[in-house]
């Protein structure tokens, strides 16, 4: 359930009330579209960076806080847990070959370099 307390007296509040169900319909117009392919080259160019940076940060405490991106140079052994996890993730694919659930290995693993 979402609250949201709106004040008459602020016009932005005011229009938010008034125009809602407008404002709902179109809610997505702003959002860019994606590929819904997990593994397809267009997804892993723009979404593989993003991926290393969440799994890292979110799998390793030392790394979760918000100035936790720092510890990635002390902790670059787990790492290895990322790529292993997007490596599992990828072999377990149901459209994806051997050879390229490797490939995406190899490019996971390449990526985590350049950090």
């Amino acid at each position: 359930m979402v609250v949201t307390i709106l004040n008459i007296h602020k016009p932005r509040d005011r229009s938010h009330y008034e125009r809602f169900a407008a404002y709902h319909q179109s809610f997505y117009r702003a959002v860019g579209a994606t590929s819904v392919t997990p593994f397809s080259p267009r997804a892993l160019d723009r979404g593989l960076a993003g991926t290393l940076v969440a799994l890292a940060r979110q799998g390793h405490a030392p790394m979760t806080p918000a100035l936790g991106a720092h510890a990635i140079l002390t902790h670059r052994a787990a790492l290895d847990d990322v790529v292993d996890t997007l490596a599992e993730r990828a072999r377990t694919h149901a459209d994806l070959s051997p050879e390229d659930a490797e490939a995406l290995r190899q490019r996971v693993q390449e990526r985590t370099l350049d950090l």
